[in-house]
């Protein structure tokens, strides 16, 4: 039973210190650490043995009741994951039970990963996001506001359009009158030359016939006067 207890930490410590940026740990029923080890310890400068026998308290100070209640569902039989933030470090801690033959949880392993840089590398994104959509916010109401302009620029256009043609109907109609004016006038002094021409011609002619009048009465006197 020893040995095969040595073999299971042989294998738990192997897998822990090939697993990048993590650490994993046993967690007896009274809530101290049985076994403990991982590349995390190593990045940090600790060492894992120095846990091994601590009670949970000791290790997670004033983090410690968050912790318990979580350990305890995975006592129960319930996966339990959570996350912590400890030293500027974010961590996610998978609590797993480890069932017994009889069904009980005895103990169970805790798997802790270091977030930290995945944690940052989502703040850069969220904030890329939050910039991306100020921008298109703004470009929009940019857009919205020019959109506008060019509206307004364009009824205007149709309303100038419009009074140009208006305009245009207007002095075709006011042309045409003058020309129906012009014709007209034109049309009269024809008519008064005529009439005039023709009352000329009269008072010419009645002058003439009085001319041929007088004559004869002369040449009639003349004539009793050789008598």
């Amino acid at each position: 039973t020893k040995e095969a207890l040595q073999d299971s930490e042989r294998l738990l410590r192997q897998i822990a210190e090939n697993y990048p940026n993590s650490y994993l740990s046993i967690i007896e029923k009274d809530f101290k650490v049985g076994f403990s080890s991982g590349q995390e310890f190593s990045n940090r400068n600790l060492d894992p043995q120095d846990f091994v026998g601590l009670d949970i308290a000791d290790v997670f100070g004033d983090k410690t009741d968050i912790v318990r209640s979580n350990y305890k569902k995975a006592f129960s039989g319930e996966e339990q994951i959570f996350e912590l933030s400890i030293n500027g470090q974010h961590q996610q801690y998978r609590a797993i039970p480890l069932f017994d033959e009889d069904g009980s949880v005895p103990r169970i392993l805790v798997v802790v990963e270091n977030i930290t840089e995945r944690k940052q590398a989502t703040r850069v994104l969220e904030q890329a996001q939050i910039e991306l959509e100020r921008s298109v916010g703004e470009r929009t109401q940019e857009l919205a506001v020019r959109v506008k302009q060019v509206e307004k620029l364009n009824l205007a256009m149709s309303n100038l359009l419009a009074d140009l043609r208006t305009n245009q109907h207007s002095l075709e109609v006011a042309q045409k009158k003058l020309q129906t004016a012009h014709d007209q006038l034109k049309e009269e002094r024809v008519h008064e030359q005529a009439a005039l021409l023709n009352l000329t011609q009269g008072f010419l002619g009645l002058n003439s016939r009085k001319g041929i009048l007088s004559f004869a009465v002369q040449e009639a006197a003349l004539a009793l006067e050789a008598e």
